[in-house]
C-alpha cells in the first residue's frame, strides 16, 4: 500500500497543568492509499479522520518528536485479500473504521522534515464487519507551519 496524505489543523490548544505548559493540535487527516496485491490491478483507499497530535516531550531539545492518533472512516474500492484470507466464512466490508497513529521524529533544527513511523489500522469494529487489518510502515512527512 502506497499513502499520501495531507492534515489540517483545526486547533492549537493551550493547557496548563501543574505549571506545565501542553499545546496538542487537533487536526483533520485526510489519506489515500493505493493497494498493490501483486494478483489484480491496484485499487484505492480513501481515509479521512480527526486526530490528537502531542507535541511537548521534555527530549524535544535532543530529538524532536510528536505523536498522532485519532478514529475516523475509511473505505477501500475493494476489499483486501490479507481479509479475505482471514476471515473467508464472513461478509466484508468495504467502510471500516480508520485508526492512524503515528510517531514522527525530526531533527530540533529541522522541525519541518519528519521521519514517520505509522500504523495504519482499518477494522470493522463489530458494526461495519469483524476484524480489519493493520499497516506499519514508514514515511517522510513535510510540515509547513513547524520551523
Amino acid at each position: 500500500m502506497y499513502l499520501l496524505g495531507a492534515s489540517y489543523t483545526l486547533r492549537d490548544f493551550e493547557w496548563v497543568f501543574r505549571d506545565r505548559r501542553f499545546r496538542p493540535q487537533l487536526e483533520l487527516p485526510v489519506v489515500i492509499g493505493v493497494v498493490n496485491e501483486r494478483g489484480r490491478s491496484p485499487f484505492f483507499d480513501y481515509n479521512a479522520g480527526i486526530t490528537l497530535r502531542w507535541k511537548d516531550f521534555p527530549f524535544n531539545h535532543v530529538i524532536y518528536a510528536n505523536l498522532e492518533s485519532g478514529i475516523g472512516l475509511s473505505y477501500t474500492e475493494h476489499v483486501l485479500a490479507i481479509e479475505r484470507e482471514r476471515h473467508m466464512r464472513r461478509d466484508r466490508s468495504h467502510l471500516k473504521f480508520y485508526w492512524p497513529i503515528q510517531l514522527m521524529l525530526a531533527h530540533p533544527k529541522l522541525k519541518q522534515h519528519q521521519l514517520a513511523v505509522f500504523i495504519h489500522h482499518q477494522s470493522g469494529g463489530h458494526v461495519f464487519d469483524t476484524g480489519g487489518s493493520n499497516l506499519i510502515g514508514i514515511g517522510y512527512r513535510h510540515v509547513f507551519r513547524e520551523r
